[in-house]
């Protein structure tokens, strides 16, 4: 079914407000949790409880694309915040990158990230069905042109660099190298996302809108010191548990791609007493209804 967007937060919790807001035409639970399809705002929208982690995302969303068309995937909820970046609970933050943080190996020698362990998770590479770009396009004769069209997820790959094969991809451009723990997304369109919501939220006086790298981790981190080290290790704004695996599926079927969390937390020696869901939960569903309302360009 073709979708304007397709919706997607880990848990009941996160999605409630906007699901509170929808049209339901049906319900299905086709992974034990609930799939609500409908509209928001007036545009065709699908709703997806996709259940805490990577694995959980990755499979909703895969299953999800099998029978929906979204222009593009929307990703929201709750994050904590790193220290340094100055983000404080209330905030907003907007990808501009997906990071799988904790994806390598940590040895006597220090972090080994998987381009150090020669493990791309979004490979670009020639096989026995033709050469896949990375705009998840295949050709079966090895040859990639798109008469000057760009890639459905409207993302570019490393300026100046080539592909195994040397082909060119959209507008000329080389296919993109393959990607490691960093999945990029489209800079532009956070930046104007981010200006639209400083525009059109109340309460942007006293809470700040920034845009920048989540970092995606197993192991949320409940300690300073290793929050830390996530931040530095990708210049990182914000953690979460599931982006890295939606940006990977999108980016893997052409898709765009957008995530837009609400700061709980700072990522702190863990106090609960400083976290305030409800507050973060309200600010994302606010930037949600808005983006969908306005659109992303």
């Amino acid at each position: 079914m073709k979708l304007d967007y397709l919706l997607i937060s880990a848990t009941e919790l996160e999605q409630e407000p906007v699901r509170a807001r929808m049209e339901i035409s049906g319900t299905d639970h086709p992974l034990a949790r609930p799939w609500h399809l409908g509209a928001l705002c007036g545009k065709p929208v699908l709703l997806i409880e996709g259940g805490v982690g990577l694995v959980n995302t990755a499979a909703a969303l895969t299953l999800a694309l099998t029978r929906h068309d979204p222009d593009m995937i929307l990703q929201f909820g709750v994050g904590g915040a790193y220290v340094r970046p100055g983000l404080n609970v209330g905030d907003l933050a907007i990808a501009t990158e997906e990071c799988y943080g904790d994806t390598g190996v940590l040895a006597p020698e220090g972090w080994i990230d998987l381009e150090g362990m020669g493990f791309p998770t979004v490979p670009t590479r020639t096989d026995a069905y033709g050469l896949t770009d990375a705009y998840g396009q295949t050709d079966p004769h090895g040859q990639i042109e798109h008469s000057g069209q760009t890639g459905h997820s409207g993302q570019t790959g490393h300026s100046g660099q080539t592909g195994h094969s040397g082909q060119t991809g959209p507008a000329g451009r080389p296919p993109r190298e393959p990607l490691y723990n960093r999945i990029p997304l489209d800079d532009a369109r956070a930046e104007h996302i981010r200006q639209c919501l400083e525009s059109g939220l109340e309460g942007t006086a006293a809470h700040k809108i920034m845009a920048g790298p989540f970092v995606t981790v197993q192991q949320c981190s409940g300690v300073q010191s290793v929050g830390d080290t996530m931040a530095a290790r990708y210049d990182g704004i914000c953690e979460n548990m599931e982006g890295a695996a939606a940006a990977h599926v999108a980016v893997a079927n052409g898709v765009p791609f957008v995530e837009i969390r609400g700061i709980s937390n700072r990522v702190v020696d863990r106090d609960l007493s400083g976290w305030n869901l409800p507050l973060a939960i309200r600010r994302c569903h606010q930037a949600i209804e808005l983006i969908v309302k306005q659109g992303t360009r």
